[in-house]
């Protein structure tokens, strides 16, 4: 039986994202990037991150692989337990903005 706490909830609602049979994805020991169709409000996005690597490694990753999709943007979800930290850092200072917070 699962002990229900908070962080419990937290930690199990990050690990399931939905992806329907028409999406990409690339999903890594460190990330899952999902393409959407392009009719979804966010059709790119990188879903969870838990690396040791430098976030400009990661970023410049992901961003290779965006443009091979041919998408011109990508959201990408951070959250508490994002690693590395340093990430939302590096995403504003190549210009990403913060488009909500829960």
């Amino acid at each position: 039986m699962t002990d229900w706490t908070p962080a419990a909830v937290r930690a199990a609602a990050a690990e399931w994202v939905w992806i329907p049979p028409e999406a990409r994805e690339v999903a890594t020991s460190e990330y899952q990037l999902i393409g959407y169709p392009e009719y979804f409000q966010q059709p790119t996005k990188v879903a969870w991150t838990r690396s040791a690597r430098p976030p400009t490694q990661l970023v410049d990753e992901v961003l290779a692989l965006v443009a091979d999709w041919g998408r011109a943007a990508v959201w990408w979800w951070i959250r508490e337990d994002t690693q590395p930290a340093s990430l939302e850092d590096e995403l504003t200072a190549r210009g990403g903005v913060a488009d909500d917070a829960v």
